[in-house]
């Protein structure tokens, strides 16, 4: 992942801050959700607070947990004038929640566990995520190529035939040749079927697994 130009689906923001901890040269996101978004920013800070990937579940389930961060990342907030509308829908949903909710939003992730104790580098909270707001089905209208792309489960979730040409396209266009697709699914995956629809420029180079379950897979561009 050295000095690797990254692009990821950011989701729940593991694949950015794993990309981000592990050297990449930048990282940009996309996502159809702005949400994904607002928790990244909330996720950058408490992880910069915290110096860990996940803090430890004795920290996510304490009563004062997240009320007590929203106190000091509003510091952030008026100190450097930005994140105010992220900061506001934070305190909305905070304040006003429930408290049964606030464990739920720091789950530690099965596949990332290992970085809660190799957290190298992460950048300011102050810095901006390099963000888009676009649907992973859609044409990217991105200037720029990528050596990897984290594509997460975005090709299982295709139901069109039409959605699926337009994901190979997007991959096509963005990575650059030997460039990685690093793709995750979350139910069955026939890979068979995979390599048939992108076997022309693309080639199946690593396959991952969880207890002898598939969870993701890698593709290298090789036109």
């Amino acid at each position: 992942m050295s000095e690797k130009i990254v692009l990821v689906v950011l989701s729940s923001g593991d694949h950015y801050f794993y990309a981000e901890n592990y050297g990449a040269k930048t990282v940009d996101a996309i996502d159809i959700n702005l949400l994904t978004y607002y928790f990244a920013v909330l996720r950058k800070y408490l992880m910069s607070y915290y110096k860990c990937f996940y803090p430890s579940e004795s920290i996510i389930k304490s009563k004062d947990f997240l009320q007590a961060n929203l106190d000091s990342f509003e510091m952030i907030v008026k100190e450097k004038n930005e994140f105010e509308y992220i900061y506001q829908y934070w305190n909305g949903y905070i304040r006003g929640g429930s408290e049964d909710e606030y464990p739920n939003l720091f789950q530690d992730s099965v596949t990332f566990n290992d970085l809660g104790s190799n957290l190298t580098s992460i950048v300011s909270p102050y810095e901006p995520l390099n963000f888009f707001s676009m649907s992973s089905n859609k044409k990217f209208e991105l200037d720029k190529t990528y050596d990897v792309v984290f594509s997460s489960n975005v090709i299982e979730q295709c139901r069109k035939a039409e959605d699926l040409m337009m994901v190979i396209d997007n991959l096509q266009r963005l990575l650059n040749v030997n460039g990685k697709a690093i793709c995750s699914t979350c139910c069955h995956t026939d890979i068979d079927l995979v390599m048939e629809v992108f076997g022309r420029c693309f080639e199946l180079s690593e396959m991952y697994y969880i207890d002898r379950k598939l969870f993701g897979y890698q593709l290298i561009k090789k036109c």
